[in-house]
């Protein structure tokens, strides 16, 4: 079981699960990818791990290990406390458990990428939710800050019925968040 980072989705593990060669999962946090919004807004460690006890439970019972990486590392953490018969093994990978109180300690300008998470849900276009990510975060690659938009945007939502042909990302953004009068949306 695989547990992706704040502003990640599961296919942060895309390439990790690929080379193990071995089953594996990863799942969306709440308020990420294809996973539902709280109205409250929460998705602190706490709140995440009662949400994906009960979905570890039916998809991944007997999961070898668990493994987290900064919000999912810190949720990874909480569900083991909450549901230790879930997590046999935890492997944690640049969790901070102070990172909420540090958070709460700084200036907007220090914030940087967690600014986002209270900022705007609604862009015009694809390209201004991608400008504001890009400035939030400029020490990140624009390719890689661009295919995490996209999958944490309504343009990863259109989606096709099995056996159909996938459209190209490039052609979903441009139909879901081109010039159409669409918003595009993020978590």
């Amino acid at each position: 079981m695989f547990l992706h980072g704040g502003g990640q989705n599961a296919h942060t593990w895309d390439t990790v699960i690929v080379g193990l060669g071995e089953p594996a999962l990863a799942v969306d946090l709440p308020g990420h990818g294809h996973s539902g919004w709280r109205e409250d807004g929460d998705y602190s460690p706490q709140h995440n791990a009662d949400a994906l006890a009960p979905v570890l439970r039916g998809l991944a019972p007997a999961a070898e290990f668990v493994v987290g990486m900064s919000l999912g590392g810190l949720t990874a953490i909480r569900l083991g406390a909450v549901a230790p018969e879930l997590v046999d093994e935890l492997v944690v990978i640049d969790v901070t458990p102070s990172a909420l109180q540090r958070h709460a300690e700084m200036t907007a300008d220090q914030r940087g990428t967690v600014a986002l998470m209270h900022g705007e849900r609604e862009f015009p276009s694809f390209q201004a939710m991608l400008d504001v990510t890009t400035a939030a975060a400029p020490h990140r690659e624009v390719k890689a800050l661009r295919r995490g938009v996209f999958h944490n945007s309504a343009a990863s939502t259109t989606a096709t019925g099995p056996g159909a042909t996938t459209p190209s990302a490039a052609s979903r953004t441009s139909r879901v968040c081109g010039t159409t009068s669409t918003p595009c949306r993020r978590p």
